[in-house]
C-alpha cells in the first residue's frame, strides 16, 4: 500500500507489476479501484455491489456465515477478527457467543479481538473498521 502512494520513481509501478503478478490484471484493476483515496466509502460500496452481485441477505447473515463457516472456506484470522468486530456492531450477543470460539487464538489479532468482545480485556475498543 505504501508503494501504491508512493511518489518515488518506479515504486507504484512495482507495486501494480507485484499486484498484477500476483492477482491477475483484472482483479488488480479492480483492487486499485477500490482502494483509490479520492474514493468515498459510498463509492466503494457501489463498485463492490457491481463486482459481486448480492443474494440480497442481510450483512448478519455473511458474518455468521463467515463465523461460523461450516464448509471451511474462510480459514484467514485476520478476516475473523474483522468478521467478529463487525458483528459486535450489528448483533453483540452473537459476536459475544461467537468469540468465544476465538479468545486462545494463536493469532494475536483474532485473540485479543475475542477477548474484548466477551469483556476479558478492558480499556479502549478496537479502531472502528469502516
Amino acid at each position: 500500500m505504501a508503494q501504491l502512494a508512493s511518489s518515488a520513481d518506479g515504486d507504484r509501478a512495482l507495486a501494480v507489476e507485484t499486484l498484477e503478478l500476483e492477482l491477475g490484471r483484472r482483479t488488480t484493476a479492480r483492487l486499485l479501484e477500490l482502494v483509490d483515496p479520492d474514493l468515498d466509502d459510498d463509492g466503494r460500496r457501489a463498485l463492490l455491489a457491481t463486482a459481486i452481485p448480492s443474494d440480497g441477505r442481510a450483512a448478519e447473515s455473511w458474518l455468521n456465515e463467515l463465523l461460523d463457516d461450516p464448509h471451511t472456506y474462510w480459514q484467514d484470522d485476520w478476516q475473523r477478527a474483522c468478521a467478529l468486530y463487525a458483528a459486535s456492531e450489528l448483533a453483540p450477543e452473537r459476536a459475544a457467543a461467537a468469540a468465544l470460539a476465538w479468545q486462545d487464538a494463536a493469532d494475536p489479532v483474532l485473540a485479543e479481538t475475542a477477548q474484548w468482545l466477551r469483556g476479558e480485556l478492558t480499556g479502549p475498543s478496537p479502531p472502528r473498521v469502516e
